[in-house]
């Protein structure tokens, strides 16, 4: 699982904590969102479900 923030600035203190504080909501929101999956970003920085890695019970329904 891998969430991340950028800035254009990593000098700038406030900057880089209001990106991390970004961040981690982004990820505790996806902790509580996907209960039964493993969550990551895509591309287009959206939250969505890891296809690689599913629960046991499902693991006959995963496209190959």
């Amino acid at each position: 699982m891998c969430f991340t923030g950028a800035t254009s600035d990593a000098f700038d203190y406030e900057a880089v904590l209001n990106i991390v504080y970004k961040t981690a909501k982004k990820a505790r929101k996806a902790w509580h969102d996907f209960p039964r999956d493993v969550p990551c970003t895509n591309t287009g920085g959206e939250v969505v479900p890891e296809r690689l890695l599913v629960p046991w019970e499902r693991g006959r329904d995963v496209d190959r």
